[in-house]
């Protein structure tokens, strides 16, 4: 029974998340205005993220982390997400920049948010199982 309840506890956390990065593919612009790509925006984060010495966190028991093996979701593309949303927050403040490389830089994150978005809906368990 406990065991079910956590595995509902992390099947919640999953679809906020889920529903999270939604938002993000739904207006990578907005997104990247509000930074909607970092640690504290995540629902994962913000139950398993726990800081140690400066610079130094771990995940454990995030099913991302345990799904990857590593903290700061190394192993997903979540880096080149938010990469992707600086660069284009970058582009959006900038009129001369924002001129040439705007539509480029918004489908370049709406590519990378979807592949993260590709990755969370993957780690949802099979409903046969």
């Amino acid at each position: 029974m406990k065991h079910d309840l956590l595995m509902l506890s992390v099947i919640k956390l999953l679809m906020l998340s889920i529903l999270h990065w939604i938002e993000i593919c739904n207006n990578v612009k907005a997104a990247a205005g509000r930074k909607l790509y970092q640690a504290e925006n995540c629902p994962f984060c913000r139950k398993y993220l726990s800081w140690g010495s400066p610079g130094m966190f771990d995940c454990v028991g995030c099913p991302v982390y345990e799904h990857t093996g590593h903290s700061a979701c190394i192993g997903t593309p979540w880096k080149q997400a938010a990469r992707s949303l600086m660069t284009l927050y970058g582009t959006m403040v900038d009129p001369l920049i924002q001129k040439r490389f705007l539509e480029e830089d918004i489908a370049a994150a709406e590519a990378a948010c979807r592949r993260e978005l590709a990755f969370l809906v993957d780690l949802l368990p099979d409903p046969k199982e």
